[in-house]
């Protein structure tokens, strides 16, 4: 189980996500956002100007990056999975929690404005549709 924190973003947090961004192949697109280095644990250290308990801390990339786009802290006691199964990607429309739905404003944000996730994605993965192709149809 991760322990909970809460981000205390300055701004819109530029320098924490680039400290990110630079450990992935490529970011803020739909395909996974893989890490760089294949011994990559995920995870980073957060000085105590970004935490609200006021202390340095290690804590997952993928918690902070839900936190950043979904302005709230994970679920507590809940893993976050990906949906594409790339155990290195850290890309944040990617995220599957058990019990837990985005909110649709964010994923249409998501979709249209960051161009993080495309449609078929968000159809496949979060509306359980696939479309179908003329080939399978005949």
């Amino acid at each position: 189980m991760v322990d909970q924190f809460s981000l205390r973003l300055s701004g819109d947090g530029k320098k924490l996500t680039k400290q990110i961004r630079d450990r992935c192949d490529r970011c803020y697109v739909a395909d996974c956002w893989t890490l760089k280095d294949p011994k990559d644990k995920g995870q980073i250290f957060l000085s105590k100007k970004y935490l609200t308990s006021g202390k340095w801390r290690k804590v997952q990339i993928r918690q902070v990056l839900f936190q950043i786009v979904y302005g709230e802290p994970a679920p507590i006691g809940r893993v976050i999975k990906m949906r594409c199964k790339n155990r290195r990607c850290i890309n944040p429309s990617h995220y599957s929690i058990s019990g837990w739905t985005p909110p649709w404003p964010v994923m249409h944000r998501m979709i249209d404005e960051l161009h993080w996730l495309t449609e078929e994605q968000a159809k496949e993965w979060y509306f359980g549709t696939k479309e179908q192709t003329a080939t399978s149809e005949s």
